[in-house]
């Protein structure tokens, strides 16, 4: 199971961070260490209370926890135990990072699993975690400096253990497996794709013995490459005579340096997700049914120019998008619409999945695609 790994992950940094002290403590004071952790946290809190003002508290009630510890820790003698009066203050003060911090990781993993994304987020909160932790530390390792190191070290061989001994694939343990029908419908070409690095002989009824890597490009927004996520395989698939969605241009106003244009999306059948991705000119402004879209534009990269939009639950009669264009050069269009499970196609009988394969999230959906220049 992966919550074997993520805990051998945080344990191991926990481990690092113990050896690195002690090394440091060779050459510094407790306090210039834990000041040094501080000017991070002091950085964090700013940043946060700029960019996400509603989690700025995240990194603000340690730094505080954490100062006042250092306040209490500069009143002992240099080197000399720190008394218990401030022993139990510095420890006390330690609380607002250890019920902030160390949840927050454990709501990372279930919300994230150990994804990349997930998985350098909990390494640097654990990181920063153990920062605020320093005078705590100091009093844990006084006289035995080497062992709560020794002891993480420990620790994270026994969870890897675990996690190895534990995270094979099985009936009671099912792999997931979801399978995607992409049609795109301008090419009138279908292909079957999934997001699975070793494929169990169940997907050999969709990608053959022989599959391709990477995703269909009727899969591909804008802004990525059919390589740009790893672990996907393709492969043909039977036209299906499936309905697609369209686009129509409402309005087009030409204006000093670009255009104003509304494009009407609609989805093929009510109630699927529809996906609007534009691409080939910058968008200045852009509104959805009227309301305005605020972080216009979001570049991805120098040059970027797309554009996305995805409507769950998309009503019959489509969404009205209003786009303030820098430039007069081609609008790209793409709508796209979701729908869960598999078509029915002709001569094709899917066979159902064993016990060691299980949809997840979303599960299986057909994706149709048409593209449109305005």
């Amino acid at each position: 199971m992966s919550g074997a790994y993520a805990a051998a992950m945080v344990v191991f940094i926990a481990a690092v961070w113990l050896a690195l002290y002690v090394l440091l403590r060779k050459v510094l004071a407790p306090l210039s260490i834990a000041c040094g952790a501080l000017f991070v946290w002091m950085v964090a809190a700013l940043l946060s209370a700029w960019f996400v003002p509603g989690a700025s508290y995240v990194a603000l009630w340690p730094l505080i926890g954490a100062t006042v510890s250092a306040v209490v820790m500069s009143g002992a003698r240099p080197d000399a135990p720190p008394g218990v009066i401030r022993t139990v203050a510095i420890l006390v003060f330690a609380v607002p990072g250890m019920l902030i911090v160390w949840p927050l990781i454990d709501a990372l993993f279930c919300t994230m699993g150990l994804a990349p994304e997930s998985g350098a987020a909990m390494a640097v909160l654990a990181a920063l975690g153990l920062g605020a932790l320093a005078l705590p530390i100091e009093i844990i390792t006084e006289r035995r400096r080497w062992w709560p190191a020794g002891i993480a070290c420990v620790i994270t061989l026994a969870f890897l253990a675990v996690g190895m001994s534990e995270t094979r694939y099985s009936d009671q343990h099912p792999k997931p497996a979801n399978v995607v029908y992409v049609l795109d419908a301008d090419a009138q070409k279908a292909s079957w794709a999934a997001r699975v690095r070793r494929p169990d002989p169940w997907f050999a009824q969709f990608f053959g013995a022989a599959p391709k890597t990477g995703r269909p490009p009727a899969l591909v927004p804008p802004w990525s490459s059919v390589d740009g996520v790893p672990g996907y395989l393709n492969g043909d698939a039977p036209v299906a005579n499936l309905p697609a969605p369209e686009a129509v241009l409402v309005s087009e106003v030409r204006t000093e340096g670009g255009r104003n244009v509304t494009i009407r999306a609609t989805p093929a059948r009510e109630g699927h997700e529809l996906s609007i991705w534009t691409n080939g000119v910058p968008a200045l402004d852009v509104s959805v049914d009227g309301t305005r879209v605020a972080g216009i534009p979001t570049n991805r990269a120098p040059g970027d120019t797309a554009w996305t939009l995805n409507y769950l639950n998309a009503p019959a009669a489509g969404v009205l998008v209003t786009m303030t264009l820098k430039g007069s050069g081609p609008l790209t269009v793409a709508v796209v619409e979701r729908a869960f499970g598999l078509p029915e196609l002709p001569g094709v009988v899917i066979s159902p999945r064993p016990p060691s394969l299980i949809p997840v999230q979303d599960g299986d959906v057909t994706v149709v695609r048409r593209t449109y220049t305005f």
